[in-house]
C-alpha cells in the first residue's frame, strides 16, 4: 500500500532553528505564526538523511507542525520530485503518453494524476476543478493517499463535484486508515453532519472499496446532503 506525500520543491519556507537554519540549503522568509508550509525536497531529505538526530527532528516539527516529522520518516515511501520533470508534465498535460512515462519514470502509477489536479486545483490563470477532481480520483483509486483526502474533501466542499458527504466520509475513512493524519478532522466534521445509520453504511462501503482494491468504490448517497 503506498503511503505518499508529494513535495515539489516550488515552495518557500523558513527554517529558523538549529539543525536546519545550518543547513546550506536553507532559504530563510517570514512566515505568520501558525502557518505551515511544505518542506522542499532539500529539506525532506536533509531530515530523513538525519532521522535519528533529535535535534534535526525538533527544528523541523517547530517549522512545519508538531510531530510532521515523525509522520514524514513513517512514510518512508515518500517520492522527491524533480522541478524540471514536474515543468514538462505541466506542459504536456494534455498528452497521456506524457503522463504515462512521467509515472513510469517515478514507479508510481497515479502520481502524474495527482500533481496535475493539484495544479489545475489551485492555478490563478488555468483552474479547473471539475477536471481536478476526475484526476484526484484517478490517483486515489491507485492507492495514493493524499488523493484519497483530496477526493474527500472535494466531495465535501463541491469542489469541482456535486456536495455528497456520504462519499467524502467513505474517502476520508480510507486515507486515515492509510495513515494520512489530515483526514480525521474532516471525519469529524462530516460526523456532524451524517446520520448514524450514514457513517455506518459509509464505513461498510469504504471496506468494500478497500478490500476491493479501489475497483469497486463508485456509490452514490443521493440523500446524504439533505
Amino acid at each position: 500500500m503506498k503511503k505518499l506525500v508529494m513535495f515539489m520543491g516550488i515552495s518557500a519556507m523558513a527554517l529558523a532553528t538549529s539543525g536546519f537554519a545550518d543547513h546550506p540549503l536553507n532559504l530563510k522568509i517570514d512566515v505568520p505564526t501558525g502557518a505551515y508550509l511544505d518542506p522542499t525536497p532539500q529539506q525532506l531529505q536533509y531530515l530523513l538523511d538525519n532521522q535519528g538526530n533529535d535535534k534535526a527532528i525538533s527544528a523541523f516539527n517547530l517549522v512545519f507542525g508538531t510531530e510532521t516529522a515523525e509522520r514524514y520518516i513513517a512514510e518512508n515511501s515518500a517520492i522527491i520530485i524533480d522541478p524540471g520533470h514536474y515543468d514538462h508534465l505541466l506542459k504536456n498535460r494534455e498528452r497521456p503518453e506524457v503522463i504515462l512515462a512521467f509515472n513510469k519514470w517515478y514507479d508510481v502509477e497515479g502520481v502524474a494524476q495527482l500533481l496535475l489536479g493539484k495544479y489545475l486545483a489551485n492555478s490563478n490563470f488555468l483552474r479547473d476543478e471539475r477536471r481536478a477532481f476526475q484526476l484526484y480520483y484517478d490517483a486515489a483509486k491507485t492507492e495514493i493517499v493524499e488523493a484519497q483526502f483530496l477526493v474527500a474533501q472535494a466531495l465535501m466542499l463541491g469542489a469541482g463535484i456535486p456536495k455528497n458527504y456520504f462519499m467524502s466520509y467513505m474517502w476520508a475513512n480510507i486515507a486515515s486508515a492509510n495513515g494520512y493524519t489530515k483526514a480525521r478532522a474532516l471525519m469529524e466534521t462530516l460526523e456532524t453532519i451524517l446520520t448514524t445509520q450514514q457513517m455506518h453504511s459509509s464505513q461498510t462501503l469504504a471496506t468494500i472499496c478497500f478490500e476491493s482494491g479501489y475497483t469497486s468504490c463508485d456509490y452514490l448517497d443521493t440523500t446524504a446532503n439533505k
